[in-house]
């Protein structure tokens, strides 16, 4: 290996610098390339000034471009690709971006922040950021955004590893892109510069602190939106956290698209479409009830007495999780959409549980209509438990092939006051992944194909009916 050491600045005025593969050059000040110079780096260039390029830097494979010492440093890329970039400044040192700057390979986190200012991080479709941290991450402190290039259809998530001056406030940005063209998502977090009015009944006000934004350009469509963003900055919060909400701004006010909690993170339930700005919001406490409810990792002791309500979805277990209620509980949990009970859940023999969908808003009120069931220990299969009293009923409309592998037909029995029907395509944790209204006829093929293998539910609203079918694509 060989390690050079310039500690005053270096000027390149027209030559070729090579950096060769396993080489390291360390520059204590600052690096300029100019006039038609050329720097070819398939080692490592590690600089603690300001890196300058007004000519040609070429990065080999595997080569890395490091960011180190204790002072802030520049960095104008002339236009040059970079495959590897690291930050390891120290003393709250940054590194200040001078024009757009685009990354290959991987950005690598270790101590300071990267600065947009005004300019974008633009990566490439394979392109990893990692080891983000509160102590090292993107500030995006003007126009400046992330970036992200995609070109493969399919469902893809992207974590925006961003932040302001004094916190880092990572999101993440889930979506299906059904075809293989090029498209650019952008993201960024900025300081909260909008109105708090709300056109929602559901939630109680904004959380006017930091607002996201999001946007795309291509000719891709695109479904199935999902965004989850870390509200750990905002600890301690002033009110409980199951009912942080993610809001949207329709240009005047804003509107309620969910949350469901896990940790310190925050995710989105309904749908929106890009370009989006969004905010941390408090919903409105529906009478002490919860959106949503998790549980994880628990057990319920035989001593408890209890019921657990939702106004929208119960998951129980999950994500390799596991939730037990020992014997002697007795335990109910109602929700009003759906209740999701996975693989590692464990009634035990004597335990007393009862799972029921609410549709008259008295939740915990014992349901007249179901009885509370004793059940033997077993392992509960994936499967979710929707309105009981919908389902004894026969079903308004049917689905083949069943499973599929990718078109199904649905078909709705003759109603002759309507042939109008809202179909939803939700996954077994309760996201919704697709919405369809269906006007005029009573047949319709469905196009499933870009969605992964595994288990889905339709759901169909035609009037007053409600229905729900399990179906598998293969």
């Amino acid at each position: 290996m060989c390690f050079g050491i310039l500690s005053a600045q270096m000027v390149n005025d027209g030559a070729s610098l090579v950096i060769q593969s396993g080489a390291i050059l360390k520059l204590t000040g600052d690096l300029s390339n100019l006039n038609g110079g050329l720097i070819d780096i398939a080692g490592t260039l590690d600089v603690e000034g300001d890196v300058i390029n007004e000519a040609d830097i070429i990065t080999q494979n595997a080569s890395l471009i490091r960011f180190s010492g204790d002072q802030f440093s520049s960095l104008l890329s002339g236009g040059a690709t970079v495959r590897n970039l690291e930050l390891e400044k120290t003393n709250s040192a940054g590194v200040e971006l001078q024009d757009h700057l685009s990354i290959v390979e991987n950005l690598n986190f270790i101590s300071g922040n990267l600065i947009l200012g005004n300019f974008d991080l633009n990566t490439a479709n394979t392109a990893t950021l990692t080891n983000a941290s509160s102590s090292s991450y993107v500030e995006t402190n003007g126009s400046g955004q992330i970036r992200r290039s995609r070109n493969t259809s399919g469902t893809f998530n992207f974590t925006y590893p961003v932040g302001n001056t004094a916190h880092y406030l990572p999101f993440t940005f889930s979506v299906n892109q059904q075809s293989a063209v090029p498209m650019v998502y952008s993201g960024k977090v900025g300081n909260f510069t909008l109105g708090t009015d709300v056109d929602d009944e559901e939630l109680d006000y904004v959380i006017d602190d930091h607002l996201y934004t999001l946007e795309s350009t291509g000719t891709s469509t695109l479904s199935a939106f999902q965004v989850s963003m870390d509200f750990s900055s905002l600890i301690p919060l002033s009110f409980d956290a199951q009912w942080l909400r993610i809001a949207t701004y329709s240009g005047i006010q804003w509107d309620n698209i969910g949350g469901q909690l896990s940790g310190n993170i925050v995710t989105s339930t309904e749908s929106f479409t890009l370009p989006v700005t969004l905010a941390l919001a408090k919903g409105i406490d529906d009478l002490g009830i919860p959106a949503h409810l998790v549980f994880q990792d628990m057990v319920l002791p035989g001593t408890a007495d209890t019921c657990y309500a939702a106004t929208q979805t119960i998951t129980i277990a999950g994500d390799g999780t596991a939730y037990t209620v020992q014997s002697g509980a007795v335990v109910s949990f109602v929700a009003g959409l759906n209740i999701f009970v996975f693989p590692n859940t464990t009634f035990e023999a004597g335990s007393s549980v009862h799972l029921y969908i609410d549709d008259t808003d008295t939740w915990c009120v014992p349901a007249q209509a179901l009885d509370i069931a004793k059940l033997e220990a077993a392992a509960v299969p994936a499967i979710p438990v929707f309105n009981q009293r919908a389902q004894d009923q026969s079903l308004f409309f049917k689905a083949f092939p069943n499973p599929t592998s990718g078109i199904i037909t649905l078909e709705l029995s003759p109603d002759e006051e309507s042939s109008h029907a809202v179909i939803d395509i939700v996954n077994l944790r309760g996201e919704r992944l697709n919405t369809k209204e269906l006007t005029g006829g009573h047949q319709w093929d469905l196009n499933l194909t870009h969605l992964p293998p595994g288990v889905y539910i339709i759901r169909v609203i035609r009037q007053k009916e409600l229905g729900f079918l399990r179906i598998v694509k293969q």
